[in-house]
């Protein structure tokens, strides 16, 4: 029987739907909770935003500084002779140069106003949740979407790119999910390491084309990716022994690994440099990245057959690449390590997870159903069912509870804490509902305890207990 439930006891059954609702938000108490597990939803496109107008701000900038030079210099010579031909030439290089800026800003432009739109229906989707009851079909309908945003995130994750459009496009939620975001990861990781039925050989030219465009972010961060990509490449030239190859390998070194050669300082330690003069001054190369990079050059005279260099002609370290290149890059566009539906799942389940969900000494119980007591003719019919060897009474789990079916749920559920439980509560053996002041715990004769609810149906329609 289950007397009483110490804090650790499964919720009741009022508890216990397993919806979208509770899936969105369970463990979150307030709508600024909710709205914190929201942030990449805004922070994504807004940081993309960002990003170009810094990119129209630098070319605007480049191209203004380069026609104003080549105007000054020009105007400075126009007492010398044929000086109105090469002003006309150089009028007319300017005058291109400024059209393609147009055609850049252009597109730019183009990318924002799309950028702007996805943010402003972002926003007035989350900012809807501010004025829905909880209890409202309302916010069931917002919940549904939300979990649908979840599954579509996770499948773009898994690379079911073909699916997760058309799940997207059924509940037109797409300007709800980050497609391009993916869509660009998704391509950098193809040519990492290609699909099984591609004939495409690895390669680090398109990672190393998205390190130069973020390589503002990368170094704030102190990544080493770029350096990885730059091994790899040099492990690949050096993979084939021949002498001319070879020869390619040690210019190759002697370009892209030689800025890390030498251990430098933390980034807030030293001033700051133009990239058109030192374009790697500014990598944090740190002591791990300098021991790395000589020993890198052993490569050099020994193939692939040494066991000294077995790790660097491992051809696994293009999938440790590519998960690198992943994790990296979901931090340069702000996006969560683990899927969306992950999140949630665990504070989900950790909310309902109990130690009585897990108990060892139990078997699956069904709660009696109280007209069902009426068909028994024997009086002892709750006595025998309560002996005390009887295992069912150290069972502590609860039928409607997701956690306590070992087989499902409770599989995940293992990975996650448990919830606090700040109060204890009294949960029925007989009914499987909670016992509170308005249906208050009852001692029967026999020492074993139940709702009252119990109580009275029992005296009504057995009147057995004195």
């Amino acid at each position: 029987m289950q007397e009483m439930a110490s804090p650790s006891r499964c919720p009741g059954r009022k508890d216990l739907a397993l919806t979208s609702q509770h899936i969105s938000f369970a463990g979150l108490s307030s709508v600024e909770d909710m709205l914190i597990v929201e942030q990449p939803l805004l922070r994504v496109p807004l940081d993309e935003m960002r990003t170009q107008l810094k990119t129209q701000q630098r070319l605007w900038e480049r191209d203004y500084l380069y026609c104003s030079n080549v105007l000054q210099a020009k105007l400075a010579r126009a007492d010398q002779e044929n000086a109105l031909d090469t002003l006309k030439e150089s009028a007319q290089m300017m005058v291109t140069r400024l059209q393609q800026l147009r055609h850049k800003l252009s597109e730019l432009g183009s990318k924002a106003e799309s950028l702007l739109k996805d943010t402003q229906l972002r926003y007035e989707y989350l900012h809807a949740l501010q004025d829905m009851q909880m209890e409202s079909q309302a916010f069931e309908d917002w919940c549904t979407i939300r979990l649908q945003r979840m599954v579509v995130d996770y499948m773009l994750r898994r690379g079911a790119f073909s699916s997760a459009e058309k799940l997207a496009a059924a509940h037109n939620i797409t300007q709800l999910v980050d497609f391009p975001v993916f869509a660009q990861i998704r391509k950098v990781e193809l040519s990492l390491v290609p699909d099984e039925h591609s004939t495409e050989s690895p390669s680090c030219a398109t990672a190393l084309a998205w390190c130069s465009e973020n390589k503002i972010t990368l170094r704030k961060s102190k990544s080493t990716l770029e350096f990885e990509l730059r091994l790899q490449e040099f492990i690949e030239l050096v993979r084939d022994r021949h002498p001319s190859v070879l020869k390619q390998a040690a210019l190759y070194a002697r370009k892209h690994l030689s800025p890390y050669l030498q251990e430098t300082p933390d980034l807030e330690q030293k001033s700051e440099v133009s990239d058109q003069t030192h374009p790697r001054a500014t990598h944090t190369n740190t002591q791990e990245t300098c021991r790395k990079a000589w020993r890198a050059l052993g490569l050099l005279a020994s193939g692939p057959g040494s066991w000294q260099y077995q790790d660097f002609y491992d051809v696994a370290r293009w999938k440790s690449l590519r998960e690198s290149f992943r994790s990296i890059a979901l931090q340069v566009y702000n996006l969560p390590a683990s899927p969306l539906i992950h999140i949630a799942l665990s504070a989900g389940l950790s909310s309902l997870k109990t130690h009585s969900c897990y108990s060892t000494k139990a078997k699956d119980f069904t709660p009696v159903v109280l007209n069902a007591i009426s068909s028994q003719t024997s009086s002892m019919f709750l006595a025998d069912s309560m002996e005390p060897d009887d295992p069912s009474r150290s069972d502590d789990r609860h039928p409607d509870c997701p956690i306590c079916h070992t087989r499902g749920l409770g599989t995940l559920a293992r990975e996650v804490p448990y919830s606090h439980q700040g109060n204890s509560r009294l949960i029925c053996r007989i009914t499987g509902k909670e016992m509170d002041d308005k249906n208050p715990p009852m001692c029967l004769p026999n020492g074993r305890v139940y709702s009252e609810e119990v109580r009275c149906y029992l005296l009504t329609t057995r009147r057995y207990i004195s």
